[in-house]
């Protein structure tokens, strides 16, 4: 954990969780060849549709963490991601779920498009191997306060 993510309460800050699930999944998509390059040669990305985080346990300055990315789910257009981040003690200190979406480039402006039938068997099978990990419940959980 480096020193500038520390805010004033002395633990990580919420926006430096934020830049390490944005960093991890990028790290992700880079490993398996769909990152800067894909969109080089492809004209094709991936774009954040949607992102929350639940923080479970503080991280302080000199923790040492690591993050790891479960693919949860996939369409043709769509990609769900599970991170977390846990200390070298193997401790849950945050999670992040993530929906990304397949974009072109090729026009300009982006736009939602369908995955070629060999990224998406290429991220299926990566699925595959991923179903049999734990799978928090507090995935796909609902943000609402009951009302009275």
């Amino acid at each position: 954990m480096l020193p500038e993510w520390v805010d004033y309460n002395g633990h990580m800050a919420d926006y430096a969780y934020g830049l390490v699930f944005s960093e991890a999944g990028n790290a992700y998509l880079e490993h398996h060849h769909l990152g800067a390059t894909y969109l080089k040669a492809e004209k094709a990305t991936f774009y954040t549709l949607e992102s929350r985080i639940g923080y479970f346990k503080e991280c302080h300055q000199g923790d040492i963490i690591h993050v790891s990315v479960q693919l949860i789910g996939l369409d043709k257009k769509r990609v769900h991601f599970l991170l977390e981040i846990k200390n070298k003690h193997n401790e849950l200190l945050a999670l992040s779920e993530q929906w990304l979406m397949h974009v072109s480039q090729a026009a300009g402006a982006p736009k939602a498009m369908s995955m070629s039938q060999a990224v998406f068997n290429y991220l299926t099978h990566e699925l595959e191997r991923h179903k049999n990990l734990p799978k928090p419940r507090w995935l796909n959980r609902r943000m609402a306060l009951k009302s009275k």
